[in-house]
């Protein structure tokens, strides 16, 4: 009886300790997650707001080249 107590106390122990350990490693596995989470969330955003500023040149550069299709100088449109 009492070895049988015993074993189930090391065991119980072990288990614990287990569980313990798997916590922990959720843990900073969620940790983790939500740090790599965040930096493709900054990179996203960066990716976007260059791709805004290049959006925004294009349409810049568009109107200038239809304003110089409407020239009528040739003189102006050449420079």
């Amino acid at each position: 009886q009492s070895s049988a107590c015993t074993l189930a106390s090391m065991i119980s122990g072990k288990f614990s300790r287990l569980l313990q350990a798997l916590e922990m490693r959720r843990a900073l596995a969620l940790k983790d997650i939500k740090v790599a989470e965040t930096q493709a969330l900054a990179q996203a955003q960066d990716a976007e707001q260059r791709l805004r500023g290049h959006r925004e040149a294009l349409v810049h550069y568009d109107r200038r080249v239809r304003d110089l299709l409407q020239q009528l100088d040739d003189r102006t449109f050449l420079q």
